[in-house]
């Protein structure tokens, strides 16, 4: 039996050998693909989320630049609609004060008044 025995020993170091080398390898190329995965920036989970990241920053720049143009454009109305009222009655140009329209000289005098005025409670006009 001691015959069986240590044949099976032979056997298993000549073959084991080969097997614990291997197993040597491996590990040592999970380790260094570990390592690889760090230095590139880690997990397909951070990866993915720099994806959403990328696409979100698109998006983002997207809407800026839409509402750049829409800006521009209601800038541009806003300078056309200046440019005509300043060509239809540049002499008697009027000026809002509390939401109504008046020539300048009355808004002037009014502005000087409300200056100088003391509080003064308004009537209810409801009933």
């Amino acid at each position: 039996m001691e015959e069986g025995v240590l044949a099976l020993a032979a056997v298993a170091f000549i073959f084991g050998w080969p097997v614990w080398i291997t197993m040597l390898i491996v590990r040592h190329r999970e380790k260094m693909r570990l390592l690889e995965l760090k230095q590139q920036g880690g997990s397909p989970a951070v990866a993915e989320e720099l994806r959403d990241l990328r696409r979100e920053l698109s998006h983002l720049r997207e809407t800026t630049t839409t509402f750049d143009m829409s800006f521009d454009a209601a800038l541009d109305r806003m300078e056309r609609r200046m440019e005509r009222v300043e060509r239809s009655d540049p002499a008697g140009m009027e000026t809002t004060v509390r939401g109504r329209s008046i020539e300048t000289d009355e808004a002037l005098r009014v502005a000087e008044a409300y200056r100088g005025a003391e509080a003064v409670p308004v009537p209810n006009r409801r009933s």
